[in-house]
């Protein structure tokens, strides 16, 4: 097999999925931009999946995308403290969920951990695989698969 080929699905397939979740649960049009990561001071929110592959997604944005998607996830409801981190986490979740059925059709076998939050070094673990720069109306992010190496 090409792993040149297989690379350019994957982050193809990535894409694909991107665009369908911004557009879906954030009404933002999504546009394919530059390689590499979004400018620091950025946002890193990742999910392990486990099956069919074993990689990390990681979603990296700035902090005025971050607020507005966030902002367009709310409930409104003042009282839910921890609501900006779920919004996100959630999109993380559901990208996750889009690629794996970009990537290996509609009903994958799939096996995710949780997503969370990266910080510190989190962010700079893992080879990279294949990823997409993009920009959601004027924001730049990117969106990367990388290798994880799991210790049991």
């Amino acid at each position: 097999m090409n792993d040149d080929a297989e690379a350019i699905e994957t982050a193809d397939a990535l894409f694909r999925a991107t665009s369908e979740v911004f557009a879906g649960m954030v009404f933002m049009d999504v546009s394919r931009a530059g390689e590499g990561a979004a400018e620091t001071g950025e946002i890193a929110a990742a999910i392990d999946i486990l099956k069919p592959l074993s990689c990390r997604l990681e979603l990296r944005m700035p902090r005025a995308l971050y607020a507005g998607i966030v902002e367009l996830l709310g409930s409104g409801d003042a009282d839910a403290a921890d609501e900006p981190e779920d919004a996100v986490l959630e999109m993380v979740n559901v990208l996750a969920g889009s690629f794996i059925s970009e990537r290996f059709g509609p009903g994958a076998d799939m096996k995710l951990e949780l997503p969370r939050y990266l910080y510190g070094e989190d962010r700079a673990s893992g080879v990279p695989i294949a990823g997409v720069g993009c920009d959601a109306e004027g924001e730049p992010f990117s969106v990367l698969l990388t290798s994880v190496r799991y210790r049991y």
